[in-house]
């Protein structure tokens, strides 16, 4: 298999659920695999932005994500995940193909 390939992701509303993670490699590996990210994904916020983009970009029509399983994550990992939300925020400004939506 092609580590720089992407992975086939379904069409429709794509669900990111940070339920049960324990830390920020679980947060990482949730959304490499939720989003389809190619096995070279760094898994930090700036390999976040650059394969969002790359997301982005290859979107034909408009792509809802929806992002949840906030409630029982430890305070460190909701403050962790509060910079990804500024990313994906930042993103659908630069990208409006791409829609986030925050389930708190």
């Amino acid at each position: 298999m092609n580590p720089n390939a992407w992975k086939i992701i379904p069409k429709g509303e794509i669900v990111l659920n940070f339920s049960n993670c324990k830390n920020a490699d679980d947060i990482h590996d949730r959304v490499k695999s939720g989003l389809g990210f190619p096995d070279y994904y760094g898994e930090n916020w700036d390999a976040l932005w650059d394969c969002l983009r790359d997301f982005a970009n290859s979107q034909k029509s408009l792509r809802k994500i929806t992002v949840k399983g906030f409630e029982g994550l430890s305070n460190d990992l909701n403050e962790y995940l509060q910079e990804a939300i500024e990313i994906f925020k930042e993103l659908e400004e630069k990208y409006p193909v791409v829609h986030f939506v925050i389930e708190k």
